[in-house]
C-alpha cells in the first residue's frame, strides 16, 4: 500500500505540474475541486498528504484548518499553494509544512518533494496496521503447558 495525497485544486496549470512532480515518486493523488469534499474526505479517512490551493479555491485555507483539527490527519504534511491573496504566514499559521508559490515551478517542487516524502511514509508507517491471527502457545517457568489460544 503505497503513499497517497489529497490535492485540492480547479486550477488546471497546478493540476498537471502536480500529476508531474508526484507521477515520478510513486505517490497516488486523489483530486478535489471543491472545500467541502475534500473535508468530507479527510474526516472520512488518513490521508498521508495534502496539497491544497489556497487561492484558487473557495474556503481552501479553511481546509488546512480542519486538517489540522482532525485526528487522523492532524500530523499529516500539507503543502499549501499561494498566489497573492493568502500570504506565505498565513498559511504557515494555518498549518502548511511547506508553501509553493504560483506558477509552481518543477525543480522547487521536487527539491520540495524531497524534503517531504520521508515524513510521509514516517506518517503512513505510523497509521499502516494489519492483522495478526496466529495461535501461541505458553510454556510456564513451571513447565506447565497453557492451552493455544489466538493473539
Amino acid at each position: 500500500m503505497g503513499l497517497n495525497c489529497l490535492l485540492l485544486t480547479s486550477d488546471a496549470k497546478l493540476l498537471e505540474v502536480i500529476r508531474t512532480g508526484f507521477s515520478a515518486t510513486g505517490v497516488e493523488l486523489e483530486m478535489r475541486a471543491d472545500a467541502a469534499s475534500a473535508v468530507e474526505l479527510s474526516a472520512r479517512r488518513h490521508l498521508d498528504g495534502f496539497i491544497i490551493d489556497c487561492d484558487n479555491v473557495s474556503g481552501a485555507p479553511d481546509v488546512l484548518t480542519e486538517i489540522r483539527r482532525s485526528r487522523s490527519n492532524k500530523a499529516s504534511v500539507v503543502f499549501a499553494v499561494v498566489d497573492g491573496a493568502t500570504s506565505v504566514s498565513t498559511a504557515v499559521d494555518a498549518g502548511a509544512n511547506f508553501v509553493l508559490g504560483k506558477p509552481v515551478q518543477d525543480k522547487q517542487l521536487r527539491s520540495l518533494l524531497d524534503l517531504a516524502l520521508p515524513r510521509m511514509a514516517r506518517e503512513h508507517r505510523r497509521y499502516f496496521r494489519h492483522k495478526v491471527d496466529l495461535p501461541v502457545e505458553l510454556l510456564c517457568y513451571t513447565g506447565d503447558d497453557l492451552p493455544q489460544s489466538k493473539v
